[in-house]
């Protein structure tokens, strides 16, 4: 879903496995609906989700991308998915692709049957403090590459959310139930499971935009807490992760 974190531009890199001159081809059936190739869905130079760092250089996490995360693919108006097993993402592709040169374009996360994108949801969870790339939206592209039986190719990733991070630490140790987020006119509600006020980060991923900005957190015994801009707005902006520190 982490030196300050900008929106990433990143040249189409695209690594296709050939197999050796005096190898006999693969064979291919003609019959088949598809065929398989892996891809890897990259930030920056690392296959992972995000290596984002706060502003003050503390390094907050590096997640990697989860077995069972599943990213759209389109290529000529076919749309297949491709999903992560260990090492890369891995689809079945439409056999009508098969050796064609396409523009593919990739999105994450991939929600059957729904134009409604996870990340957007109003009412979120989070285990600890635990960064929530379930929330994560993130799109790449390549233009003009050739879909083969067994090859692999690299798409960049850009993150199209503002990340904000927020760092809570007290001297009392309470459970933090949960926290709403107001930024503009609206508004996310985060329930919490297995965090203590002592050392808590809280992740919001919104649209980015300027806005005004009240965070409201709930603690065990009734206890509440709010962080706010004071009416002032900021701007927020794609793939740029915002700390807020509060003791």
């Amino acid at each position: 879903m982490k030196k300050y974190l900008y929106s990433i531009l990143a040249t189409a890199i695209v690594g296709l496995a050939f197999s050796g001159c005096t190898k006999e081809p693969d064979v291919i059936d003609d019959s088949a609906k598809t065929f398989k190739m892996s891809f890897d869905a990259q930030v920056v130079d690392l296959s992972t989700k995000a290596t984002l760092t706060p502003n003050d250089g503390e390094t907050a996490f590096a997640a990697a991308w989860d077995d069972g995360d599943t990213i759209e693919l389109t290529a000529n108006g076919e749309k297949f998915t491709a999903t992560w097993e260990g090492s890369s993402f891995v689809a079945e592709v439409p056999s009508a692709l098969l050796n064609k040169e396409v523009d593919l374009v990739a999105t994450y996360p991939y929600e059957e049957n729904s134009s409604e994108l996870s990340w957007a949801d109003e009412e979120r969870t989070q285990s600890g403090s635990k960064f929530n790339s379930f929330y994560d939206f993130m799109s790449g592209s390549l233009s003009k590459v050739k879909l083969s039986q067994g090859a692999k190719l690299v798409i960049p990733m850009e993150r199209e959310t503002s990340i904000l991070y927020f760092h809570l630490t007290s001297d009392q140790d309470v459970a933090i139930k949960s926290a709403t987020l107001t930024y503009g006119t609206e508004q996310i509600t985060t329930t919490y499971f297995g965090l203590s006020s002592t050392d808590a980060t809280l992740w919001f991923n919104i649209i980015p935009s300027k806005y005004s900005m009240n965070l409201e957190v709930k603690a065990e015994g009734g206890k509440t807490f709010s962080i706010s801009s004071k009416g002032n707005e900021l701007t927020y902006e794609d793939g740029k992760l915002y700390k807020i520190s509060k003791k």
